[in-house]
């Protein structure tokens, strides 16, 4: 990825943060008390200044605790959907807003079936792409230094968890021509899938549905089709021997037990 297509995609990224801002406008500040536990989750101040402070002086702390902390089953959407721009602009600044990526939108995720707009809906769907073209190409540093999640399947199991489709964003992966789109399909597919042929991640483990997605996408035989022959393009090929395994196991190695499991 040239530096100009670095540059672009980063400000699709921004695009669609401030097209959230947009969509989501509808929701104003939501009333005390919050859905988050005071007595040992998150300090009443905290809780306070949630409420009180203007959403975009919010830091990262604010919202991790008011993710993390224990909450009704079935969420507010009138309160989650004012913070849902927030959230979304931190994750794209390379925060931390949970303290594991794949449930950092789960407060969405509770939320009732039908609760955002087709304009929010398309909104959400615009950030996810965006973030996922960033996420296939290995977490690409922005700007100011900053890195964004380079796990795909980790990015896809945050976007279902929080009630988004992943299938565009599958699609993407497949059509993409860039070769860090297939070092990362050959990275995650090697730890994550192919030994069981099932995504291993702990907190899959409850979503029968999201690995069913992923297990049927994996092994469709024009993703095969599609990753095999980009194993095969000259421009990969070219940069197999310049990225870097891990402590057992070479990148070239990899790649050759991958392209296996996509040939048989």
């Amino acid at each position: 990825m040239t530096a100009t297509e670095h540059a672009e995609l980063l400000q699709m990224l921004r695009a669609a943060v401030e097209e959230t801002y947009a969509a989501f406008a509808e929701f104003r500040r939501p009333a005390l008390p919050l859905d988050v536990c005071t007595v040992c989750c998150v300090p009443e101040e905290v809780a306070k200044q949630l409420h009180e402070w203007p959403l975009k002086r919010l830091t990262v702390e604010h919202l991790f605790e008011y993710g993390d902390s224990a909450k009704s089953q079935v969420q507010n959407p009138a309160e989650v959907g004012y913070f849902v721009p927030r959230m979304l602009e931190l994750l794209a600044e390379g925060a931390e807003i949970r303290h594991s990526l794949a449930i950092a939108l789960d407060r969405m995720g509770g939320c009732p079936p039908g609760s955002w707009t087709v304009t929010q809906q398309s909104a959400l769907l615009r950030f996810a792409s965006a973030y996922f073209a960033l996420a296939i190409r290995g977490g690409v540093v922005d700007p100011r230094g900053r890195v964004l999640p380079d796990d795909p399947f980790e990015v896809l199991l945050m976007f279902d968890g929080g009630g988004i489709a992943i299938q565009p964003l599958l699609a993407h992966w497949l059509e993409c021509d860039d070769p860090m789109s297939t070092v990362q399909f050959v990275r995650q597919s090697h730890w994550d899938f192919w030994h069981e042929h099932d995504y291993r991640n702990p907190f899959a483990s409850d979503r029968g549905t999201f690995r069913q997605e992923i297990r049927e996408w994996m092994l469709d035989a024009s993703t095969r089709r599609r990753f095999t022959e980009k194993l095969l393009a000259p421009d990969f090929l070219a940069i197999v021997p310049t990225v870097c395994g891990d402590a057992h196991v070479s990148f070239a190695t990899m790649v050759e037990g991958v392209f296996e499991h996509l040939v048989r």
